[in-house]
């Protein structure tokens, strides 16, 4: 990144630098481009594959079908997460990493389980993407009621994810 004293390939940060990666497709026969600006995610090319394809959507994947294939306008407030969890357990619960939530034009960061950042091991950073894509103003003390919401879908999502590998004996 050599950025912001980062080295390297391996960082906990989920800035966008690292994150966003452009998605080129090329449709038999187009001879213009289209740009979309939506939030998506890795996760949305099978379904997307599936559905230019003729094929059924698969019923175990997350994704959704990339605009402008689903034929519908860009859904501006759906979550979209990051993950870099390199520090926990393969097969176990997550308990070091960063989990990133991007919703409009917020992202949130949550750091945790890095005993060296101090504080408990916690860090939380919140970015408007759109008036700050540089991610330089950290929002979290002063955009509270934003930050909270994001905080808290972000860790119901991890409870969620954590589940199925929390022993309930």
């Amino acid at each position: 990144m050599f950025e912001r004293g980062i080295e390297g390939h391996r960082t906990p940060v989920l800035y966008e630098s690292i994150v966003r990666v452009p998605l080129l497709i090329f449709e038999p026969g187009r001879e213009s481009r289209t740009d979309i600006y939506a939030n998506t995610s890795a996760v949305d090319v099978l379904p997307t594959l599936l559905h230019v394809t003729g094929q059924n959507p698969a019923d175990w994947t997350e994704g959704a079908v990339l605009p402008p294939f689903d034929g519908e306008e860009p859904n501006s407030e759906r979550n979209v997460y990051v993950v870099q969890a390199e520090k926990s357990e393969q097969f176990g619960p997550l308990t070091i990493a960063t989990l990133s939530i991007r919703k409009g034009n917020y992202k949130l960061m949550y750091f945790f389980g890095y005993e060296e950042m101090g504080a408990g091991g916690e860090r939380i950073e919140l970015y408007n993407i759109k008036d700050d894509p540089e991610e330089l103003d950290d929002l979290y003390d002063t955009e509270k009621e934003i930050s909270l919401e994001l905080l808290n879908e972000l860790k119901a999502k991890l409870e969620e994810i954590n589940t199925p590998y929390l022993s309930t004996s």
